[in-house]
């Protein structure tokens, strides 16, 4: 039909059986001059069964962020971001950062984004303002420690607007993809 809203299941994926199933996995690969060649696969250190580690991934110099957005270790698929640090030799977990106000389904991690010293996870199924309503997070390098710095929706969200599916990180300005929201609007700030 002209104009319906596709309907998309908030679990698409297939099934996971067996321990660290579906866990995931995010390869670094390395332009050395000659061409890219494999730098190294990054793993969850718990690899537990279907976090989908790797569904989100994006690299800043020395750092990458990788996305788990059915992590339960908050609760059920609340989410998480891995931060990895690359450290001259290997690549090291540098912090586990989870959503500070979360709930069952809220899928942060869905999408990330680096920049130097912040990341940036969505959350698209975070009921905010309503069902999959979404959000988006912020977190800060502060002394060597990732802390949260912001929770960001959107100042009319509504449920099924899935604000938090896309992200995006530069310096000062943080970008939020939500593609089920009504309406044409602009904003400037």
């Amino acid at each position: 039909f002209p104009g319906a809203i596709p309907r998309v299941p908030r679990h698409s994926w297939p099934p996971c059986s067996g321990p660290g199933s579906r866990s995931g996995a995010a390869w670094v690969f390395a332009n050395t001059g000659g061409g890219w060649e494999f730098a190294a696969k990054l793993r969850p250190p718990d690899a537990s069964a279907g976090i989908r580690f790797g569904t989100s991934v994006s690299v800043r110099g020395d750092r990458v962020a990788v996305g788990a957005p059915e992590d339960s270790s908050v609760a059920a698929s609340s989410g998480s971001v891995f931060v990895f640090r690359f450290g001259g030799h290997s690549w090291a977990l540098e912090d586990k950062l989870v959503a500070p106000e979360t709930s069952v389904g809220a899928q942060f991690g869905w999408s990330v984004a680096l920049d130097d010293n912040s990341v940036i996870g969505g959350a698209p199924g975070d009921p905010a303002h309503g069902r999959n309503t979404g959000s988006a997070h912020v977190f800060r390098l502060d002394g060597g420690k990732w802390i949260p710095d912001a929770k960001l929706t959107a100042a009319d969200g509504l449920g099924g607007d899935f604000f938090g599916w896309s992200v995006s990180l530069d310096g000062t300005r943080a970008l939020v993809g939500a593609w089920g929201a009504f309406g044409a609007s602009a904003y400037e700030g």
